[in-house]
């Protein structure tokens, strides 16, 4: 019997969620990546995450690109450079998080709560967060270019050298904002 292998490691995670089903299903998605790259990949081969406790754990750098986290929490958790493109991320809890450099291009994020949470850098070009709660959180440098951040809540947020282009803050909230 042979057994299919594969070429290369499954990538590192820094800490695990604590929570026993959202390591699992960590794990089994990280196992089941292609190895090569250039494969494309089908709506099997994305993480499902909806509606774990994602708590604890420490996701950078991970390729998390179409992931369906929708209703996760995952408040306090460091996603440093994560890939996001295109996640599904409705009603999730980011509150606290830290996703400095992270990739959130064309994401599905209406409703999300990111309070207190840092996106220095992150790109979030063309995302959706329509309702979003960014209250508090630092988008230092964070690439806005033709979102829809349509009601979302920006009071005491940070929002130095952002770039704004065709981003729709219609009924946005900026008190105490610091842009």
């Amino acid at each position: 019997m042979k057994f299919w292998r594969r070429r290369t490691p499954i990538p590192e995670v820094p800490m695990w969620p604590t929570c026993p089903d959202a390591a699992a299903a960590l794990r089994a998605y990280l196992a089941a990546l292609p190895a090569d790259p250039t494969v494309s990949r089908t709506s099997e081969m994305e993480f499902n995450g909806w509606g774990l406790d994602l708590r604890g754990g420490d996701l950078s750098g991970l390729d998390l690109a179409g992931a369906e986290l929708g209703q996760a929490v995952a408040t306090g958790v460091r996603m440093v450079d994560t890939d996001l493109y295109r996640a599904w991320m409705l009603d999730t809890d980011l509150s606290g998080a830290d996703l400095t450099g992270a990739d959130l291009g064309k994401v599905q994020a209406c409703e999300t709560v990111l309070r207190g949470t840092v996106l220095r850098g992150a790109r979030l070009m063309r995302a959706d967060f329509r309702g979003a709660d960014f209250r508090d959180a630092d988008l230092t440098g964070a690439d806005l270019r033709h979102g829809t951040f349509v009601d979302a809540d920006f009071r005491g947020a940070k929002m130095h050298y952002c770039r704004t282009e065709g981003a729709d803050f219609q009924g946005a909230l900026f008190e105490m904002a610091s842009v």
